[in-house]
């Protein structure tokens, strides 16, 4: 409703889904004053870039975080993902996506578009596989729905001591342990007590996990 001789402010948002140019056709109408017909030339760049997730492990452990984006489509669906720049980082091959809110109406492309999103959260897991820094990009990817570029930094911290762990006098316990490097490693195993006994130690694949065996006896 707009009183007389008074000027009127409407919102108009866009919310693409996919890069390219489009099309459309506003319109504004009224019983006394007839039809206003605007005409939209609508452009879609690439997606911004998420906030960064930055993580923080010592060789030999891991870290998982939860990263969330937002889905916008009407309709569930599943994003493709991969990672680009490092080993380090691992993702899930898909993350599904479930229906977001009503929309607003179709947009340009013919999709329906909502104004309010759905919060859709997976795991990412950081094992380094050397000391330092280490950066990749992870990627979303919807057939429907866009994409998504996430950064992920990591820093890797020399090995921590695990423990303790506690050992009845005559028993054993089972240690787990895993090669994170990217190639096969020649490990040995060592105890600096005499109480103590282990075997001397063995080669594993990369990033294949074992259990060492640990026995103590007075």
């Amino acid at each position: 409703v707009i009183e007389p001789q008074s000027d009127a402010v409407f919102m108009l948002s866009y919310m693409p889904l996919k890069v390219g140019q489009a099309t459309g056709k506003l319109s504004f109408t009224s019983s006394a004053l007839g039809t206003f017909l605007y005409s939209l030339r609508l452009s879609a760049r690439s997606t911004n870039v998420e906030p960064a997730v930055q993580f923080r492990a010592g060789l030999g452990s891991s870290q998982v975080k939860h990263v969330t984006i937002v889905h916008y489509l009407p309709s569930a669906t599943s994003y493709s993902c991969s990672v680009s720049g490092s080993e380090d980082f691992s993702v899930p091959k898909s993350v599904h996506a479930p229906a977001a809110p009503d929309g607003a109406g179709p947009s340009a492309g013919g999709s329906a578009v909502t104004s309010a999103g759905v919060p859709v959260a997976f795991e990412v897991v950081y094992e380094p596989g050397e000391l330092g820094d280490a950066k990749a990009m992870l990627k979303l990817s919807s057939r429907d729905a866009g994409e998504y570029v996430v950064p992920l930094f990591g820093h890797c911290t020399p090995p921590v001591p695990q423990g303790p762990i506690s050992i009845k006098s005559g028993g054993s316990v089972s240690i787990p342990f895993k090669n994170v490097f990217t190639e096969s490693t020649s490990f040995v195993y060592e105890v600096d007590n005499p109480c103590f006994t282990v075997k001397s130690g063995e080669v594993l694949s990369s990033k294949k996990s074992t259990s060492v065996s640990v026995g103590y006896k007075t």
